[in-house]
């Protein structure tokens, strides 16, 4: 908070000058000489693209972590090289016939498009983020398929995935703030954790996870407590179901949401559709193969069923800057 209030007040000394005789330079002095920022890192510089010259500076060579301000060449890029309206497609292809009973002999396979506004919460909130797949079995269906005797495939390998790039943090791999993007991805590449809290200082209860995540070996080390926020943290690395909770919760809550990241949205993905189509009777039971036990196949000799856009970069890059989503800017700078 103080670190924010700080910027609104940089903001509101920058402009000042359409309104005063300050200079920018003096206004940059000014916040730098106040005593509340005697022991800060500040480092300022601004240009006249026009001819070149320095309009004010304060200490402009000093190093500094980049932090979120990263994000702002992450989808400048995005915007130059990939364009504001392009949308990011994941692909259904199917590997087999459709019979004349509407029966796919044969295969699904998702190829997915690193499109990270795919069930988004961002996007369609929390209640409404797996809609798309409602979307998905309907498209299947009008495709002429009411059954599928084989196995759903979900394929991210034209952009990778790793589960994260190499130097994250222990502590921030099992948070969805530390969510990677990933090929085939979905719902931000996060999981929902809801608990139970009793009174303070008692152990709290995982109680469901959003998306299901089947079996989840949950180590539980949060307790409750005399506060109103969101103190717990969630450790564990990509591809494994083990995770381990740490931290305080609010006490006497019936159902505490914590968010985390997805270990392997591929198969996740997998699981949730075959949920959908035995739902609507399509499938029988649910068939799921790591994405990393599969071998791609060539997609020119399989059936395209059908193409699920997502959002336009410009909207993708908006969310990204407005509110800082970590998983969206990775996901603009594999595409």
């Amino acid at each position: 908070m103080i670190l924010q209030n700080y910027v609104i007040l940089l903001f509101l000394l920058l402009f000042s000058n359409f309104y005063s005789q300050n200079t920018i330079q003096q206004n940059i002095n000014l916040l730098t000489e106040h005593s509340s920022l005697k022991n800060a890192s500040v480092s300022f510089l601004a240009i006249d693209l026009d001819n070149g010259d320095t309009i004010a500076s304060h200490n402009p060579y000093k190093s500094q972590a980049f932090a979120s301000n990263n994000k702002l060449f992450s989808t400048a890029s995005a915007l130059e090289m990939i364009g504001p309206n392009y949308r990011p497609k994941t692909r259904i292809y199917i590997n087999g016939n459709i019979d004349v009973d509407s029966t796919l002999i044969g295969d699904l396979w998702i190829r997915g498009g690193c499109d990270v506004s795919l069930g988004s919460v961002k996007y369609n909130g929390y209640k409404n983020a797996l809609h798309f797949l409602d979307d998905w079995v309907e498209l299947i269906k009008k495709n002429g398929i009411n059954k599928i005797t084989g196995n759903v495939y979900a394929d991210g390998s034209d952009f990778g995935y790793d589960g994260a790039p190499n130097g994250w943090t222990w502590s921030d791999l099992g948070n969805a703030y530390g969510a990677a993007s990933s090929g085939v991805c979905f719902h931000d590449n996060m999981m929902e954790l809801y608990f139970k809290t009793g009174k303070a200082g008692t152990k709290s209860k995982l109680i469901k996870t959003l998306p299901e995540l089947p079996g989840l070996k949950f180590n539980n080390y949060i307790s409750a407590a005399n506060i109103s926020y969101d103190g717990a943290y969630i450790y564990g690395g990509p591809f494994s179901s083990v995770r381990y909770g740490k931290g305080i919760l609010p006490e006497n809550k019936s159902s505490f949401m914590v968010k985390s990241s997805m270990p392997d949205p591929a198969f996740q993905l997998i699981y949730e559709l075959n949920k959908k189509l035995i739902e609507n009777k399509i499938m029988d039971s649910i068939k799921v193969t790591n994405e990393k036990k599969i071998k791609k196949p060539r997609y020119s000799d399989l059936n395209l069923l059908f193409t699920y856009e997502g959002e336009k970069i410009k909207s993708i890059i908006k969310y990204t800057n407005t509110y800082s989503v970590n998983f969206f800017a990775e996901g603009l700078v594999q595409l």
